[in-house]
């Protein structure tokens, strides 16, 4: 188990039921979003690919809006990432 995996499995568990079934939505919903993208790649044409593309992207920044409010204001995710 790396570093990163390490940090992440702690701070799930010192989240409160709340946030664990928020966090759990999310991870769902990008799952969801990942499978229905492949999906339709292979099934549409390129032009309603793209449109679910669009729709995804803006789920994913209203998404990460709701995030925001759970983080420290001085949060880097890159260096988070990093260390």
């Amino acid at each position: 188990m790396t570093t990163l995996q390490s940090q992440t499995i702690s701070q799930i568990q010192q989240m409160s039921e709340e946030n664990l079934l928020f966090l759990s939505q999310i991870i769902n919903r990008l799952n969801l979003n990942k499978f229905q993208d492949r999906n339709l790649a292979v099934e549409e044409n390129q032009s309603s690919a793209s449109l679910s593309k669009a729709e995804a992207f803006k789920d994913l920044q209203i998404f990460q809006s709701q995030i925001e409010k759970y983080l420290p204001k001085d949060f880097d995710a890159k260096k988070e990432l990093n260390e």
